[in-house]
């Protein structure tokens, strides 16, 4: 996908409202049924255009990842930087980590978007030592120091992640009243009957 301020033809600093004004005219103007000699042209470009429109709110309304945000990488000279960092934002990981890997010159951008999407897909080692490169390149770079910190256990996001469950991008749910049941339930048999389940 393209710059989505690019496709909408607002600059990354522009209000919510001007993004508004600006994806309407373009909805009109490129509609399928307003371009009846050109459909699947037109098609394609609205396409592009909600696409863009979407991916510029969930960022701005945080629905994205918690990790990166795309203005993070609107003003790098590589498109592919950029192109990462917005499949990273709408969850495609594989994606992410196969742009990447197609850049040679590797910067510190490079090494915490890489982090970023490995954590993702649960490579928690590999996640860690990007992370770690990433914090170390740039040591002023707060946002690279907060992810290092939050994949290497310090600071509140780990105790937050691990207490709700989540282990290589799925929740788990331990239902402790189900446990404590069972636990109730082998006593009962073992003060009733002498016999112990557990053994």
């Amino acid at each position: 996908m393209r710059d989505p301020y690019q496709v909408l033809g607002v600059s990354p600093g522009a209000s919510d409202d001007e993004i508004k004004k600006a994806y309407r005219a373009l909805c009109r103007k490129y509609h399928p049924d307003v371009n009846p000699e050109n459909r699947s042209a037109a098609e394609e470009r609205f396409k592009e255009i909600g696409e863009a429109y979407r991916t510029v709110m969930d960022m701005r309304s945080g629905k994205g990842t918690t990790y990166t945000s795309y203005e993070d990488t609107a003003n790098t000279s590589d498109a592919r930087l950029r192109a990462a960092s917005v499949y990273i934002q709408r969850g495609y990981f594989r994606e992410a980590i196969n742009t990447l890997n197609s850049i040679t010159e590797r910067s510190a951008m490079w090494y915490y978007l890489s982090a970023v999407a490995n954590a993702r897909l649960g490579n928690n080692i590999l996640a860690r030592e990007y992370a770690r490169t990433a914090a170390n390149m740039e040591p002023g770079n707060r946002m690279y120091q907060n992810l290092n910190a939050a994949l290497n256990g310090e600071g509140s996001f780990y105790e937050d992640y691990r207490r709700t469950g989540h282990t290589y991008g799925r929740e788990v749910n331990i239902n402790t009243d189900y446990c404590l049941k069972c636990c109730a339930a082998n006593l009962a048999l073992n003060i009733c009957c002498n016999t112990c389940f557990c053994c």
